[in-house]
């Protein structure tokens, strides 16, 4: 009788878990397209100290960058992380070198990764990182990523911007898309003071709008300003927010996953 009763329990539990798993108890997560974030690596050969009006404690210690980009893909390709973005200044000193070394890498994780430019990029670098061009779009899961190229500023290059050619491409590829839209832009568009932000700058308030009146915009990610946390903000329906650098000492192997629904 035991026996008989293992076995019909054997043949059934196959459905049981098919039950399970389409009536609502599958963790909601798992619907989510994980999105894995690294701000500003400055792969390069020296560790880097200057004055920063964010963080008084602005040391890179670029030098260390294989180790803790490989530690960071690997934990977030463990995580279930389906693409990882860079929001900027992969490389110190725009050199092929360490743009090359950083795709070796990312070959080797099995993972995929979507470079986004930044102030510390150049010409040089530009063939090996960003081959589809200095901005462009993508299509992943449910979501459009759009990575912008905020180094047109005419300024204040501390500050960057998007220039005119780039914000109508940039309402072109919102237009031509039904998904909702992820930015990438390397310089955050408001200053950031103790946590909060401020006003928007002149040259990103044309953005600002552009993001806020399409409706599609829900997240724009940046980095640049070396914060050693996670600054977060909603802004016209837009969540904004800015991430601490890879390799910033005290907060080395830095990341986040975002999760898309």
């Amino acid at each position: 009788m035991k026996i008989e009763k293992k076995i019909q329990l054997r043949k059934i539990w196959p459905l049981l878990v098919v039950f399970f798993l389409t009536f609502g108890l599958m963790p909601t997560d798992l619907l989510a397209y994980k999105i894995g974030i690294i701000t500003d690596i400055h792969a390069g050969k020296r560790n880097i100290s200057r004055k920063s009006e964010y963080n008084s404690q602005n040391i890179l210690l670029a030098k260390k960058y294989p180790a803790y980009f490989k530690q960071a893909l690997r934990r977030m390709k463990k995580s279930g992380v389906n693409t990882v973005i860079t929001t900027g200044d992969n490389t110190n000193d725009n050199s092929p070198k360490y743009a090359k070394k950083l795709l070796r890498l990312t070959r080797q994780s099995g993972v995929e990764v979507l470079w986004g430019r930044g102030n510390h990029e150049g010409f040089r670098t530009d063939k090996y990182l960003f081959p589809a061009g200095k901005y462009y779009a993508v299509d992943r899961g449910n979501w459009r990523i759009i990575f912008l190229d905020s180094n047109e500023g005419t300024n204040n290059k501390s500050v960057g911007g998007v220039g005119p050619t780039q914000k109508l491409w940039l309402r072109d590829r919102i237009a031509e898309t039904e998904r909702n839209i992820l930015v990438v832009m390397h310089h955050p568009i408001f200053r950031i003071r103790d946590n909060l932000p401020g006003d928007v700058y002149a040259d990103y308030q044309e953005l600002e709008s552009i993001f806020s009146e399409s409706g599609r915009v829900k997240e724009v990610v940046s980095g640049h300003v070396h914060i050693n946390y996670l600054f977060e903000t909603t802004l016209n329906g837009v969540r904004y927010s800015v991430s601490p650098p890879l390799m910033l000492r005290g907060h080395l192997g830095s990341y986040r996953i975002l999760d898309l629904p």
